[in-house]
């Protein structure tokens, strides 16, 4: 199968993005036919799209009724297309959807905030979607339903912090925080006015995330009153997880982080996409291939 540059304006020979060529089928007669195209499932893994979204675009563009056939696997377009015309409209598609407007990278991937945009994962950049409206809310749509951590978790209440004996009372708090859905203001005060390290901070917080993962919004108050915050949970998570073996769990922590918009998803795809300074080499490995699921 032939493969094509995703940036049709690309003249770099060394360029790496690359998708495959579209291939279509025409079926039918008179009224009755129809474009296959066989191959946009593959297409849509290369761009990390969904193929309907690509679907709904195309057969807008061409003013043509669109289905996908679940039974078959087959994405349909009424009509006669030739092979040129649907591949000039997925680029079209690509330079709306996909590609990074600043940087022209295609790692992008979609935020919706009252209205759908797309953040770069290359340079951070995050501009407004501007497509056929009715793809955008499809998209929309389908961004709200596949978040599983949409909705924050509003049921905090406050943390009354007894300083007495310093080492009791934070047992105690530490205790109740395990039980309890405290306010992030409320964890980052008992751990700052305790005098706690950093580290013991984080492994508190990850110890009730553990038993709930919705409980991550406790963290986003260390970030934003910290320059090097976002640096700093990438770290402790790479250690708390290394240290314990769980893989699992700092992929569910990141894809709350993500979900909940503590950080951006570029400043997280930057760090993990290299080497960690933190732990073995056979545990970054293994935090990096726990994670890849985040960025398809």
């Amino acid at each position: 199968m032939k493969r094509v540059d995703i940036d049709r304006n690309n003249k770099d020979p060394f360029y790496r993005y690359k998708m495959p060529g579209v291939m279509v089928k025409i079926e039918g007669k008179g009224n009755g036919i129809k474009t296959v195209i066989v191959n946009l499932e593959e297409i849509a893994h290369s761009l990390r799209r969904k193929a309907v979204h690509i679907l709904k675009f195309i057969s807008y563009e061409l003013g043509s009724i669109s289905f996908f056939d679940s039974k078959n696997g087959r994405y349909i377009v009424n009509g006669s297309h030739d092979t040129n015309k649907v591949q000039a409209k997925i680029y079209d598609f690509i330079e709306i959807y996909v590609m990074c407007e600043v940087c022209r990278n295609p790692e992008t991937f979609f935020v919706y905030e009252k209205t759908l945009k797309k953040e770069c994962l290359a340079c951070g950049n995050s501009c407004k979607v501007d497509g056929h409206t009715k793809v955008d809310n499809i998209v929309a749509k389908d961004l709200e339903n596949d978040s599983s951590f949409s909705e924050r978790d509003k049921s905090y209440y406050d943390l009354t912090v007894n300083i007495g004996d310093q080492n009791m009372e934070l047992k105690n708090d530490l205790k109740s925080l395990l039980d309890a859905n405290c306010s992030a203001e409320d964890i980052y005060k008992c751990f700052m006015d305790n005098k706690e390290s950093i580290d013991i901070f984080y492994q508190k917080v990850f110890q009730i995330i553990e038993n709930n993962p919705r409980k991550i919004l406790a963290c986003s108050i260390l970030i934003n009153e910290r320059k090097d915050g976002c640096v700093e949970i990438f770290k402790a998570l790479e250690i708390y997880s290394s240290e314990k073996k769980s893989y699992d769990f700092i992929f569910i922590s990141l894809q709350a982080i993500l979900d909940n918009k503590i950080v951006k998803r570029s400043e997280c795809f930057k760090y993990f996409q290299t080497k960690s300074k933190y732990v073995s080499e056979e545990d970054s490995m293994n935090i990096r291939k726990a994670l890849s699921p985040l960025w398809d």
